[in-house]
């Protein structure tokens, strides 16, 4: 897990606490799914959460939440 600290134009600071990184090698949760690479995160204020967007090949991308993935393969 790591830290980010985001700093905006105003006083206000937000700190997002993200599970994965950029690079990190990820699985969906769903049975035989294959292994992606996480390329962008966005973090979304109004809910306080990261989507995560991952490559598994050229122009195959998908957007997910941070429950959706996982470090480790699910049979």
């Amino acid at each position: 897990m790591s830290y980010l600290k985001i700093r905006t134009n105003t006083i206000n600071t937000y700190n997002m606490n993200n599970r994965f990184n950029i690079g990190d090698e990820v699985y969906h949760i769903t049975p035989e799914s294959d292994k992606g690479v996480i390329v962008e995160i966005n973090y979304v204020f109004s809910t306080d959460k990261c989507l995560y967007t991952v490559a598994t090949g050229w122009n195959t991308e998908f957007i997910c939440s941070e429950h959706e993935l996982t470090f480790n393969k699910t049979f």
